[in-house]
Formats: C-alpha cells, sequence, structure tokens
C-alpha cells in the first residue's frame, strides 16, 4: 500500500516556540509544509501518520489550546495512478451532459 495523507492544526493561545517545535518533529518524520497549520504526505506504510498522532498528543500539552485538528488519509495499492471505474464506460458524454445542466441558483 502507498499512502497519501493531510494534516491541519491549530491552537489559540498558542506558545509559538512550542507549536514550532511541533512543526519541527513533523517535518522530521516526513511530513511536508504546505502553509500555515497544513502539512502533506506520501508514505509507503503508515508508520508517519501513527507518529504524528503520538508527537501530537505529547506535544499538544505545551503548544496552547488545541483548537483544530484534521488528519485525512487514504491508502491505494495502485500507487494512486487509479484503477478502473466500469461503469464510465456506460457514461461516455458525462462531463458534457453535466455541463450543460443550469448552474443552481440557491
Amino acid at each position: 500500500m502507498h499512502y497519501r495523507a493531510t494534516l491541519t492544526i491549530d491552537f489559540t493561545q498558542q506558545n509559538p516556540n512550542d507549536y514550532q517545535k511541533l512543526i519541527a518533529a513533523l517535518l522530521a518524520l516526513g511530513w511536508k509544509y504546505q502553509e500555515t497549520s497544513a502539512l502533506a504526505l506520501e508514505a509507503p506504510t503508515l508508520e508517519p501518520v501513527w507518529g504524528a498522532f503520538d508527537l501530537i498528543a505529547r506535544q499538544s500539552q505545551s503548544a496552547g489550546h488545541l483548537s483544530a485538528l484534521s488528519i485525512h488519509v487514504q491508502g491505494s495499492s495502485s500507487q494512486f495512478n487509479g484503477i478502473p471505474y466500469q461503469a464510465a464506460a456506460n457514461h461516455p458524454n458525462a462531463k458534457e451532459d453535466i455541463q450543460k445542466k443550469r448552474f443552481p441558483n440557491y
């Protein structure tokens, strides 16, 4: 399996030094810094995902009050090259058909 993950984390009453230490530790696990509070990962195992949980649990005690945490993990045996979607053959003009529909006005 190959894994792709995103992580967002935020603290209120943040201790900047301890927050920066947490981000640096996540980078050491293989996570890539994307922007404020957001990191991404591609890895052949779940080890850096479980490691992130461990580091966050330990460091959040001093980094501030945890106000947001989201981790999304997707696993794929195809290295994210995709797999055939059999029903697509039943809808050869799906994109064009949908694009002809009126855009909703909510």
